[in-house]
């Protein structure tokens, strides 16, 4: 399928890349899941508005401070968060992702006194163990689709368009998992 070659050919760029490879996928990431958290709309290219990343912005602090970022940097006041929030959406988004930055560039400091080099070995290692982890619970759970679309659960409706529509809405679900996943396991990693 479609959705295999695809697996297989990020699959195959990560391990044959080279480190500045890996450096760019993990700030794709990193910048993935800041959008995420703020309800940046990345297909559509559409910010969140500043009344929902008000209303959202403890929840954004917390989440972005103390669960990606694991307390490497000291969060900013709440007034400072509230000043880029009532500010431009994109220059909040910039700061959070800045911010999101510096604590990895901290975290790569403190993995590569330990060995240099050693946190981009980290990077492929836990990358392609999650891709292939993800990867093989997709294909469960696509056979499991498969199963439900021939028993006619989806009444009135082409299985064959519905296993399309519900397979890509699955794929990018994963995709989507393992980008978190990656990203909070990397700011986990122990000295």
């Amino acid at each position: 399928t479609s959705q295999r070659m695809s697996f297989y050919e990020e699959r195959k760029k990560l391990l044959f890349s080279d480190d500045e490879f890996m450096k760019e996928q993990i700030d794709e990431y990193l910048v993935g899941n800041v959008d995420e958290i703020i309800g940046y709309n990345q297909k559509e290219r559409s910010p969140p508005s500043k009344d929902q990343i008000l209303a959202e912005l403890p929840a954004i602090a917390e989440t972005v401070f103390t669960f990606i970022c694991n307390d490497l940097l000291e969060r900013p006041p709440m007034e400072e968060l509230e000043s880029y929030a009532k500010g431009p959406t994109e220059q909040f988004r910039s700061y959070l992702i800045e911010k999101v930055r510096e604590a990895y560039a901290l975290k790569e400091q403190q993995v590569d006194r330990i060995k240099p080099n050693l946190m981009r070995q980290l990077e492929r290692y836990v990358i392609l163990d999650r891709l292939d982890n993800n990867f093989r619970k997709q294909e469960e759970d696509m056979k499991f689709l498969k199963d439900s679309l021939s028993m006619g659960q989806y009444s009135g409706r082409n299985p064959y368009d519905m296993f399309g529509i519900e397979g890509r809405s699955m794929f990018q679900s994963m995709k989507d998992k393992v980008r978190r996943d990656i990203v909070y396991t990397m700011f986990r990693i122990k000295e």
